[in-house]
């Protein structure tokens, strides 16, 4: 029994050796082109500022439109000239009846350039009544 404990530490210690090759792949770059690599395009051996990123994300909030029960419509946002959205979404209020099926929660717009965001509804099954619906949007300016 003894044997076999101070065989396991054997085996523990030098199994924490400081001579242990690294796990990590063999990269053909060198240790100072990795360097280059990482702090972006080079000029004079100085970092060049990266583009230009937004700063601020605000939420925007459409007007409350109002669907009457045996009908289908939508509700808009758009986001402000000089900024795009990153998200959004839609609020649904109901008093009672039945609740609509939700058409559509998307950005609008073209699809390469959204400006904001819609969404939509079909208020059309037995036993509804009117609803309320808002589309929200995240722009980032």
């Amino acid at each position: 029994m003894r044997s076999l404990l101070l065989l396991s530490a054997i085996v523990a210690i030098s199994g924490c050796s400081d001579n242990q090759q690294p796990t990590t792949p063999v990269n053909s770059r060198s240790a100072s082109g990795d360097a280059a690599l990482s702090q972006g395009p080079q000029t004079n051996s100085k970092p060049q500022p990266g583009p230009v990123a937004f700063t601020k994300i605000t939420t925007y909030y459409g007007p409350n439109e109002t669907i009457a029960g045996s009908s289908a419509g939508g509700a808009s946002v758009q986001c402000p000239a000089g900024s795009v959205p990153t998200g959004g979404g839609y609020m649904l209020y109901t008093c009672g009846g039945t609740v609509p099926f939700l058409h559509v929660s998307v950005p609008t717009g073209p699809l390469d350039t959204p400006t904001g965001w819609t969404a939509a509804v079909d208020n059309t099954q037995a036993g509804s009544a009117p609803v309320s619906l808002q589309a929200w949007v995240l722009c980032a300016s």
